[in-house]
């Protein structure tokens, strides 16, 4: 698994408004404000107001270098009052990002990408591919910058992660990460995706076990997504192939009590369908009620989850303007 965790977003300070002139803006601020996005870590965000006048403005994030060059995509949340993008574009913010050796207004940076709402009100996760990011960002990056492109409006922001998306590992990550923080009184409980060859761990734990992976035909989806605004190019991502994920949950307690109370932690945070989250990107997740996969130990509860992930997206870079549209149909003769 590859996450890096750029910025959590609950901290305004950290960023700088800067006008066309390179003096403090006032016409675009940045504040602290309540509600968690899809990929936050806690129920703080920022808040991004622009005026009219903060067109061509500029918010900009300084953080030491980090290498982001194993990742493929960078995601963040959004939330804003206006929708942006196709069919009319509508773009109201810009990202780029820049090291040391160069900057994001440097005229040898084109990398950037307009940044879509397809709805206003509604938070969603904004994906970008970063994997024709320069090397010498890639391997440094060190300023986050957002250009208003078109105002007034405002924005919540929150949690911007690098990432490389893994089948496996990403589900696995989620799955831990929600089961995450369950105690027995004052003392922790261990939860983690072990393999069949690895030891039980000791009590108190949540011994989870991956069992077994499914082609998930019905959920196979055709659709195909724009992302990657640029000035004259977008790519249309095509959804990738289906996958169910089994795994087996046991409580590993020292009494019947114990192994309750955590078998109860576990339907409380699961229930028995909902959804996992991991860098902002859902999973559907359900109770099943079929025989496992592996064998169980005889009398031992089990709770055994299905976890929906999908392999890596299929991706198209096409142009802006399309030069002809040509439609061929087949004819039908009804009789």
């Amino acid at each position: 698994m590859s996450l890096v965790v750029l910025d959590t977003m609950n901290d305004a300070t950290a960023w700088s408004a800067v006008a066309a002139d390179g003096s403090a803006s006032t016409a675009l601020t940045i504040a602290d404000a309540p509600q968690r996005g899809p990929t936050g870590t806690d129920p703080r965000c920022v808040l991004l107001t622009a005026s009219a006048a903060a067109t061509g403005h500029l918010l900009r994030r300084d953080l030491p270098a980090r290498d982001v060059s194993d990742c493929s995509e960078l995601r963040f949340s959004v939330r804003a009052n206006r929708s942006a993008g196709p069919p009319g574009r509508g773009f109201f913010l810009e990202l780029r990002l820049g090291s040391a050796a160069l900057a994001p207004d440097d005229p040898a940076n084109t990398w950037h990408r307009f940044v879509p709402v397809r709805a206003a009100a509604t938070w969603e996760t904004v994906v970008c591919g970063i994997e024709d990011l320069p090397s010498v960002i890639a391997k440094n990056l060190s300023r986050i910058q957002f250009r208003c492109v078109e105002a007034p409006f405002t924005a919540r922001l929150d949690g911007i992660v690098a990432v490389r998306p893994q089948l496996l590992a990403d589900a696995d990550a989620a799955l831990a990460a929600v089961l995450a923080g369950v105690a027995l009184g004052a003392t922790p409980v261990a939860a983690r995706v072990r393999t069949a060859a690895e030891a039980v761990p000791p009590a108190p734990a949540l011994d989870i076990l991956h069992s077994g992976v499914r082609h998930a035909r019905q959920r196979v989806d055709s659709t195909r997504v724009a992302r990657d605004f640029r000035a004259d190019q977008l790519r249309l991502v095509a959804a990738g192939d289906p996958y169910d994920l089994d795994y087996e949950v046991r409580a590993v307690a020292g009494s019947r009590a114990e192994e309750a109370l955590l078998l109860e932690a576990v339907l409380d945070r699961l229930g028995g369908r909902g959804e996992l989250m991991f860098a902002g990107v859902p999973m559907p997740v359900e109770l099943r009620c079929e025989a496992p996969d592996s064998a169980a130990v005889a009398g031992e509860p089990v709770l055994r989850y299905r976890v929906g992930t999908r392999a890596r997206a299929r991706i198209a870079l096409l142009d802006w303007q399309v030069r002809d549209l040509v439609l061929d149909a087949d004819h039908l003769e009804v009789s």
